[in-house]
């Protein structure tokens, strides 16, 4: 194969990636905002209960194992790892009154909606303390 045509196709993947990247980028950065703007991050009680890297999805952007979350009496305080905040993703600030579980409530991830608006899924310890 001619060298011509390895750099045409290197330099189609890469435009390809650049697009789907940039694609998902805005697509996280959209939901975010939203989110942002309806719950605004707070500082967690000192006495949170506090694990890193937990997955959660919102609507249907997962979040695998990029989350770091804390608990305390007012609400759930999520805040993206590295990789995510790079896509767009934001912290946020969630109070109980505006988690209602619903549907699968399993022993290691349950279903929940916030303000009747965006569903939830995470992980079932944090998200049974709504109840």
């Amino acid at each position: 194969m001619p060298p011509a045509h390895i750099w045409l196709i290197v330099s189609i993947f890469i435009a390809v990636d650049a697009v789907v990247l940039w694609a998902v980028r805005m697509w996280v950065k959209h939901m975010f905002v939203d989110l942002a703007a309806a719950f605004p991050p707070r500082e967690p009680a000192a006495d949170a209960v506090r694990r890193s890297f937990q997955s959660f999805a919102i609507d249907s952007i997962n979040m695998g194992w990029s989350v770091h979350v804390a608990a305390d009496d007012y609400g759930l305080h999520l805040r993206p790892a590295l990789l995510m905040r790079l896509f767009g993703g934001q912290a946020l600030s969630i109070p109980w009154t505006a988690i209602a579980l619903h549907g699968r409530r399993g022993r290691w991830f349950s279903k929940s909606r916030i303000a009747g608006r965006w569903q939830l899924m995470g992980p079932s310890w944090c998200l049974r303390l709504a109840e």
